[in-house]
């Protein structure tokens, strides 16, 4: 699936269209953004709303992997009723799912169409320039992350 499991992110999405990236990459980025105007039982349900700590550190590591070209976009992203954020991305092959509901740190999970379910921790804190290795492949990729993450984005 994706080629770029976050971290490995990059075994796993692999196909995608590159025709609008930038629009697809600003309407995720914007949907995590739009999170912060959440408050507690946004939903009715008493579930709580993500915190602007967590979602500034999201915001970072997602343009950290936005400037790695071969990453798509992803194709969407979520609030969580424990106050998280899913990010998710999809293609031919099956899902892969970041979730985070503490700065810095976060679950991935690929879970092909075929095959066993994959997971990984994450840790991304702008302290740790390395990002970790893919599940299988060993390699590796460094990102840099911003601690002052913008706060509107655009295709532009």
């Amino acid at each position: 699936m994706t080629s770029a499991m976050l971290s490995g992110i990059h075994r796993y999405i692999s196909e995608f269209d590159h025709i609008d990236v930038d629009l697809m990459w600003a309407k995720v980025l914007n949907q995590v953004v739009s999170f912060r105007h959440l408050r507690f039982n946004w939903d009715g349900e008493g579930s709580n709303a993500p915190s602007e700590e967590l979602i500034n550190s999201l915001l970072s590591y997602l343009q950290s992997l936005k400037k790695n070209q071969d990453l798509p976009p992803p194709a969407r992203a979520l609030a969580t009723d424990e106050g998280g954020i899913v990010v998710e991305w999809q293609d031919s092959e099956g899902v892969v799912e970041l979730e985070t509901e503490e700065p810095g740190f976060g679950e991935l999970m690929f879970a092909p169409n075929e095959g066993e379910t994959e997971f990984k921790s994450l840790d991304w804190r702008p302290e740790d320039v390395w990002i970790g290795q893919q599940f299988s492949s060993g390699r590796a990729f460094s990102s840099t992350t911003s601690t002052t993450p913008t706060l509107i984005y655009s295709a532009a």
